[in-house]
């Protein structure tokens, strides 16, 4: 799905449950084995919430990944920047920031 007539390309992924958004310049790029690097990057880790609610490939080198499931004020997110080093998705660990989450309405 083209985004607002720029060249920004939305996709949505159904994994399991739930669908997370992968969008930007550089999301046409990515493949089946990105999303799966990534998942796995966020499931063993205690320092970041596991659901991972969007990737922004704006840029080709360093995706930001936003991940939790915040429903309230107060709820958790966190954010992070990735950068694939070999063929493989790591975290930037210095990029890593969780927070509470204000809904605005």
């Amino acid at each position: 799905m083209l985004d607002g007539g720029t060249n920004h390309v939305r996709v949505s992924i159904p994994l399991r449950y739930p669908i997370f958004d992968l969008y930007g310049d550089y999301a046409y790029q990515w493949t089946l084995d990105d999303v799966r690097q990534v998942l796995q990057l966020v499931a063993f880790r205690s320092d970041i919430q596991h659901l991972i609610y969007q990737v922004e490939a704006q840029k080709h080198d360093q995706p930001r990944v936003i991940t939790g499931h915040a429903q309230n004020n107060g709820d958790l997110q966190t954010e992070f920047l990735i950068k694939k080093r070999q063929g493989h998705w790591t975290i930037i660990e210095t990029s890593i920031n969780t927070g509470p989450v204000i809904i605005i309405s």
